[in-house]
């Protein structure tokens, strides 16, 4: 179970890095980290949500996946720390030197961190309401809050750049 769900958050890792070598930039290990650690979050919110779907289903497992509804409480578990370590590498790099060397005017960048944890903490909600499907990245890709808050994220990493 737990190769499923750390292949997944590779994998989406991994679309950093192509997106790099398409790009002729070299992602930085902060990038990496973040990536890897809200994406495992993602996966485990997708998991989490199949899961949810199963018991409302009257099904009490997954067909070759190894999980069972039993694991909802330990998949969210894993989800909102992964989610929440995702904003912890990311108040590290603001942290770093990296960061001066990069941006013109960072302290744009602190109001990312409760954004961030906003929007995880409310699809993990809504996931605990069962309001998300079995995909956050297409749900996320329809949710206005979401569309917003990512705009207004991208908005002041920009901000920070000038």
């Amino acid at each position: 179970m737990m190769i499923d769900i750390v292949t997944l958050a590779l994998l989406y890792t991994l679309r950093v890095l192509g997106g790099g070598a398409a790009t002729g930039i070299t992602p930085s290990f902060w990038l990496l980290g973040f990536s890897f650690f809200i994406f495992l979050s993602l996966a485990l919110l997708k998991r989490y949500s199949e899961l949810y779907n199963l018991n409302a289903q009257g099904k009490d497992k997954t067909s070759g996946r190894g999980y069972t509804v039993d694991d909802r409480t330990p998949v969210a578990a894993m989800g909102i720390n992964s989610g929440f370590l995702s904003v912890l590498v990311f108040i590290l790099y603001f942290n770093s030197d990296q960061v001066l060397e990069q941006y013109s005017t960072p302290q744009f960048l602190l109001p990312v961190v409760p954004l961030i944890v906003f929007w995880l903490g409310r699809l993990w909600i809504l996931a605990y309401r069962g309001q998300v499907n079995e995909d956050p990245v297409l749900y996320v890709s329809k949710d206005k809050v979401s569309l917003m808050t990512i705009a207004a994220c991208v908005a002041l990493v920009v901000t920070a750049t000038f």
